[in-house]
């Protein structure tokens, strides 16, 4: 059952724009029932997968050219950082010496290797009463530095991902629920998601270290993809594939691309287009 569990708090949390439906009718439940996550074609699907998964990370690389360019507008409840990768963090911020304060490091430092975007939101509260909560999402993406120093974001190169760790926190103050997931991929462009992608969790602060692998309670807290279960009975693992991280990756991608064009001069012509975008792209 906690597999299950963990599974459910998984697709909620980084399923993003998915339809919802008050229940299956009996054409849904047919085609349920050829479902190519199961039976034979299961292994050809997971491979089928992973290709996306590698296509999307390889596209990612575009969006080094943030690291260079001059970003002064961004889309409502956006924030984006850029910074140096230092293990599984982006450090984005130094503590200023003379007020003790926290401030974001220099934005233009040639050094700086990773982005941090992050999207703001709150747990919806009943009819006339405040937001429940805080509900957050970021991702990380570490690239390869640059030995070019090429100051021009268009003509810098594309840089290879490093490293991407993406991050839900959803608490519900009113209920008292807190839920935490966290996706990281160690090597994105090695094309085997199974042995790089690890999932950790937390459920109201427990596990307390939830990075931490327990072999005795697979899907408490930390675990990699190739312990998911994947068989005919429970293709887990590939439908967190389908159902949630490839829709998280295709997600970022585009607005990656969208923040880009924000910022670039040359696409004015984009404006109508980019503002549509705004309207309709941040559903939980």
């Amino acid at each position: 059952m906690k597999k299950f569990l963990i599974l459910a708090i998984v697709l909620s949390c980084f399923a993003l724009n998915a339809d919802e439906t008050t229940g299956a009718s009996e054409t849904q439940l047919k085609e349920k029932a050829h479902d190519p996550l199961r039976g034979k074609n299961l292994d050809a699907t997971e491979k089928d997968l992973n290709a996306k998964i590698l296509s999307w990370n390889e596209g990612l690389k575009n969006h080094s050219k943030l690291l260079v360019a001059k970003i002064k507008l961004l889309p409502k409840n956006t924030v984006l950082y850029k910074g140096t990768l230092n293990g599984e963090d982006c450090v984005t911020h130094q503590k200023n010496e003379k007020t003790g304060d926290m401030e974001p490091v220099d934005q233009e430092n040639p050094q700086n290797n990773c982005l941090k975007l992050e999207i703001f939101d709150f747990v919806e509260g009943k009819p006339k009463k405040p937001a429940f909560g805080p509900k957050t999402k970021y991702m990380i993406i570490g690239f390869e530095s640059d030995p070019s120093g090429e100051k021009n974001p268009r003509n810098a190169a594309p840089r290879n991902v490093k490293f991407i760790r993406s991050s839900v926190l959803v608490d519900n103050l009113y209920a008292n629920d807190r839920m935490l997931v966290e996706v990281v991929d160690e090597s994105p462009l090695s094309g085997n998601p199974d042995d790089t992608i690890y999932i950790a969790t937390q459920i109201d602060y427990k596990p307390d270290d939830f990075k931490k692998e327990n072999p005795s309670e697979i899907a408490n807290g930390k675990f990699r993809l190739n312990q998911m279960d994947n068989n005919k009975t429970d293709p887990i693992r590939n439908q967190f594939k389908r159902d949630a991280y490839l829709k998280h990756l295709q997600y970022y991608h585009e607005l990656y691309t969208k923040i880009y064009e924000f910022n670039d001069g040359s696409n004015t012509g984009k404006m109508k287009q980019n503002t549509n975008f705004i309207k309709k792209s941040f559903n939980y």
